[in-house]
């Protein structure tokens, strides 16, 4: 009977100890996770013209130049678009806007054929004027980049990063955003930016060189509306990482409890077996 009792403590005692070995193997050995910077904030294209006098001499009145749009003016429908785009000089209508940009795009004339093809793209993208569809707007925004237009390079990009009308591809997306650049095109710092706070594209995550280049791409294009959807990355970038930090400090007060539990479990197994074989 003795040496049954005494075989049965030690198979508990092995059985104790493995179990202490498994918790305490855990605690130690579980990486540090991190809370992924994810910008929900994506940054529109800007479609309409950074002039508000832009072309503003072909017509004295919106009448004069809605007859010459009607007449095949294609310079007085890209203002007509402008226009009506913005709210200058007329109400904003952007049904009427998209009627005109596309009529221009579907002309493929040489001049602005890839500005307003890239416009149409945008009012796809956002539903404006027009039911949204992702597809199409990334259709006309290669007809746009194929007429060589800078800022459609910028859009496909953001079509690739976030899966717009074609299958994510963040690598694509980086080339896309690097050729904008070469083209002129600042904004294709912003979406490199994104893909820094991110760690996409190749690119490891880095959210100070993200917000370096969202302040170089505000800075280099004078767009009021372009800056405020920099602004919104820039304190979504703020917000994660403060997130980012408190996540990372609770991880580690629980990562030191979960240890000092360990040991606590320990030193009472012990003195719980030296007090127990005292007795004997």
């Amino acid at each position: 009977m003795h040496s049954s009792s005494k075989s049965t403590d030690w198979t508990r005692l092995k059985i104790a100890f493995l179990t202490i070995i498994l918790i305490f193997s855990a605690a130690l050995f579980v990486p540090q996770s991190k809370a992924s910077l994810q910008n929900e904030t994506i940054p529109s294209p800007v479609f309409v013209s950074d002039d508000d006098d832009a072309l503003s001499g072909i017509g004295d009145s919106i009448d004069e130049l809605i007859k010459e749009a009607d007449s095949g003016s294609v310079e007085a429908m890209v203002v007509l678009g402008d226009y009506y785009a913005k709210g200058t000089f007329v109400q904003q209508d952007h049904a009427k806007a998209f009627q005109y940009y596309k009529r221009v795009a579907d002309s493929n004339d040489e001049e602005y054929a890839g500005m307003t093809a890239t416009a149409v793209g945008e009012m796809y993208l956002q539903g404006l004027g027009v039911a949204k569809d992702n597809k199409k707007a990334f259709e006309y925004f290669t007809r746009a980049a194929e007429a060589n237009c800078e800022l459609a390079y910028f859009c496909q990009g953001l079509c690739y990063q976030n899966g717009w009308g074609i299958d994510k591809d963040d690598v694509k997306a980086i080339e896309l955003f690097n050729k904008a650049i070469e083209e002129g095109d600042a904004r294709g710092k912003l979406g490199l930016a994104i893909a820094y706070g991110n760690g996409s594209g190749g690119f490891d995550r880095d959210p100070e060189r993200a917000k370096q280049l969202i302040h170089e791409a505000k800075e280099e294009v004078n767009i009021p509306t372009f800056g405020v959807e920099c602004d919104k990355i820039l304190a979504q970038i703020d917000t994660n990482a403060k997130g980012e930090a408190a996540y990372n400090l609770g991880y580690r007060l629980g990562y030191l409890a979960g240890r000092l539990l360990c040991v606590g479990i320990i030193i009472a197994l012990i003195v719980f077996l030296v007090m127990k074989f005292s007795k004997r």
